[in-house]
């Protein structure tokens, strides 16, 4: 089933989490569900790399695996570029610029609004999952919070390290522009976050979107990027994407028009402990072509995962899928990204391999 990207809202209960209704306890934010039952038809190719499609329209897959519509996947399958040579941007680097500013869509079919954020810290912002397998666009991501001899409060326990967090820092007034008819600035939160909410206001795909800091503590600075087209891809069921063992994993979505944008999977686990992120993930990172691929190995390296609808101590943050565009700016040492998304999210079902 086709669906769109939206929004779950936290419920303020501290131990007790519904995902991803509530999607507590995570950066990414989930959707609510539409009642989709429908149980989709995964369908493995032969062959000793035979592919499953995970969206549930199995007519449209298999004419799509069969070649019968070669325009679409010669689209889905080259490097990237239009038909006009437009190459598409590259993947972001592993560990985050200075400065962050994100502009997420959240679409629920019958509202829409916006959510701008910003954070600004010296160093960059720590990296919480180690990368131990990788193949082709997709990584495997792990986060182990013990061994430490030593309780770690002021930072990440990583490798048996405690890495202190960063010190965050102010960038005087963040300002917005380019969404719906005015400016939003951001409310300054201190400790180097901001944040700000237009309720009624959508994407544009392709109009020019903005960010400019008057500077602070961290320099000012000026992005101009642009706002990509809404999220629709097609899941196993209307809120759910299920990992079949044995082959690659094939996921597809509605390529954009604007050859600019990329798409961004992170499949995730729950989490060790309320508040901490998951424990196992799968990140995938392509250019917006309509499909992508997770490899075999890495679907039968993530462990056993349900639907979950309420979870007790633990978080169980849904899984997203993001559309996404980035310009980077700023002083030298000191640069910022300026990300614009659309997020769709879902919770994801593996049985053990």
């Amino acid at each position: 089933m086709t669906k769109r990207g939206g929004w779950w809202f936290a419920a303020p209960v501290l131990l007790l989490c519904a995902a991803p209704a509530t999607g507590c306890g995570d950066d990414d934010s989930g959707e609510p569900d539409d009642g989709g039952n429908d149980a989709a038809d995964v369908e493995a190719e032969s062959g000793a790399d035979a592919d499953a499609d995970v969206g549930s329209d199995a007519d449209a897959d298999a004419d799509a695996d069969a070649g019968a519509d070669a325009d679409a996947d010669t689209d889905a399958d080259d490097d990237g570029g239009d038909d006009a040579g437009c190459e598409p941007p590259p993947a972001p680097p592993v560990v985050p610029l200075r400065g962050q500013v994100r502009v997420t869509a959240r679409d629920l079919g019958t509202s829409s609004s916006i959510d701008g954020s910003a954070v600004f810290a010296t160093p960059a912002a720590l990296v919480w999952h180690e990368e131990v397998m990788r193949e082709g666009d997709c990584r495997l991501l792990h986060y182990d919070s013990t061994g430490c001899t030593e309780p770690c409060w002021d930072g990440v326990c990583r490798g048996g390290v405690c890495e202190p967090f960063p010190t965050y820092q102010g960038a005087g007034t963040v300002t917005l522009t380019g969404l719906g008819s005015g400016t939003l600035t951001l409310a300054d939160y201190g400790a180097g976050t901001y944040y700000g909410y237009l309720p009624d206001t959508s994407l544009v795909a392709g109009a020019a979107v903005g960010v400019q800091a008057t500077g602070g503590e961290f320099p000012a600075f000026s992005i101009d990027g642009v706002q990509p087209a809404l999220l629709e891809a097609t899941l196993t069921t209307a809120d759910e994407l299920d990992l079949v063992n044995g082959v690659d994993n094939v996921v597809r979505w509605t390529a954009a028009d604007y050859c600019g944008s990329r798409i961004r999977l992170q499949l995730k686990t729950p989490t060790a402990a309320h508040g901490l992120p998951p424990v196992w993930m799968i990140e995938c990172d392509v250019p917006d072509t309509g499909s992508l691929t997770i490899p075999r190995a890495l679907v039968e390296a993530f462990p056993e995962t349900e639907r979950r609808e309420i979870c007790v101590l633990i978080d169980c943050p849904p899984s997203v899928m993001t559309r996404y565009t980035r310009a980077v700016g700023g002083a030298a040492g000191a640069e910022a990204e300026l990300v614009v998304e659309s997020n769709l999210t879902f919770y994801l079902v593996h049985p053990a391999p």
